[in-house]
């Protein structure tokens, strides 16, 4: 075997062994039930898991891009007055974090 193909088969079971001890944060079984909904079928188990890895990877970047350009909207409010240490995520910077990832959540009621 190429020594290109070794890696990619050594880093692969590194992934692999990796997932088989995470949790994700997005379970499995939501992953399964949308996917079923859409009429995919998963037969294999760690595709499903690989999915909600990802999914997960995927909020984790928009949030902290959303808190991100919260907390310098805080810092520019923090110059004309007194700031507090909490910071509030509102839908308007959450849907702009998910603008910029290529999620539009335009037609949600509660923008």
């Amino acid at each position: 075997m190429a020594k290109g193909a070794e890696d990619w088969v050594r880093e692969a079971r590194e992934v692999k062994d990796a997932m088989r001890e995470h949790s994700p944060a997005v379970p499995v079984e939501l992953v399964e039930y949308y996917a079923k909904k859409q009429g995919l079928s998963i037969k294999d188990p760690h595709v499903a898991k690989l999915i909600a890895v990802s999914a997960e990877e995927f909020l984790g970047r928009v949030l902290r891009d959303a808190f991100e350009m919260t907390e310098k909207m805080d810092e520019a409010k923090e110059k004309d007055g007194p700031g507090g240490q909490e910071v509030t995520l509102h839908l308007d910077v959450l849907a702009k974090a998910l603008r910029d990832a290529g999620i539009n959540i335009s037609g949600n009621q509660y923008l």
